[in-house]
């Protein structure tokens, strides 16, 4: 592998603020796949992973697919929070909605029950004042389900690269965010040379945990996306931060189109984490790309 040499430089002492950054990079990657999906990710700059994540495997046509992901600073929430995610139902017996009664709005309401939930139950459950982000994919018989809270993001392309839908981050830079705050009795602030924060702080508008914040200000309330199955859908990619702070969706999903007829769904994952981290990432890294099957 070709790496650009200054990537390997040794990270000057006013960049290793509070124990975040190395001083070097960890680039040994994690990568599991199948005929269906792959997954790759890196440590990175920083020191230590936080990028947490699982997938089920469908036995037959009639299964759902899922993918989660999930981000925190507190190991701890993060597993907790991908152990919980798992255990998820669609409807109240437990059982999987049947796809002939299946209602978007009555699924919505559930998952966003279930997120409001489990935000509540986390706080009594660990000892911890950081929080998470999370994305999580659901494939069934005739949608994709994109459910996103904070700034990981997911993007559903087609064969030539086109990103037929994306999720939006949860910022206080985005306008909508920043009134839903304000609104709520919140601030949005911005220093010098730095991003716009809530309250000074936290540079996300939705999370699980970060319970030292008014929860009206950064609800765990996640968006929803629904897409249907069809001819021009052909791959789901979904990342952290670590991805989207260097490449924007229409650069991953030509960077994907392009290789995908002569090149390995794993080594298209494992590419993209060199890519974003010759592009300057400084985050962890982590991918997935997920085959549909039309």
């Amino acid at each position: 592998m070709a790496t650009n040499s200054k990537m390997f430089e040794k990270k000057s002492d006013d960049k290793i603020k509070k124990n975040i950054f190395s001083y070097y990079p960890k680039t040994r990657k994690d990568i599991t796949y199948n005929q269906l999906f792959a997954f790759a990710g890196m440590q990175g700059w920083r020191t230590s992973n936080e990028d947490f994540h699982k997938h089920l495997i469908p036995i037959d046509d009639q299964s759902w697919k899922r993918i989660d992901t999930a981000k925190n600073a507190a190991n701890l929430v993060d597993k907790y929070i991908i152990d919980a995610l798992n255990q998820i139902r669609l409807n109240p017996n437990n059982e999987l909605i049947d796809k002939s009664q299946f209602n978007i709005n009555q699924f919505s309401y559930i998952i966003k029950n279930k997120f409001l939930q489990l935000d509540k139950h986390l706080s009594t459950l660990v000892n911890d004042q950081s929080g998470s982000v999370c994305i999580v994919c659901l494939i069934g018989p005739l949608y994709i389900y994109l459910i996103n809270l904070g700034d990981s993001r997911g993007i559903i392309i087609s064969n030539n690269g086109q990103v037929l839908a994306s999720t939006k981050d949860h910022k206080p830079s985005v306008e909508q965010e920043k009134k839903r705050i304000e609104k709520a009795g919140g601030r949005v602030t911005q220093c010098e040379n730095d991003v716009p924060r809530v309250e000074y702080k936290l540079a996300i508008s939705r999370t699980l945990g970060d319970y030292t914040f008014d929860k009206r200000f950064i609800p765990a309330s996640p968006d929803i996306i629904q897409y249907p199955i069809n001819s021009s859908a052909s791959f789901v990619i979904i990342a952290c931060d670590g991805i989207w702070d260097v490449m924007t969706n229409e650069q991953v999903a030509q960077f994907v189109s392009q290789k995908a007829s002569n090149t390995s769904i794993q080594d298209i994952a494992s590419q993209l984490l060199d890519q974003s981290f010759i592009l300057g990432s400084t985050d962890n890294m982590s991918i997935y790309i997920i085959k549909i099957s039309n």
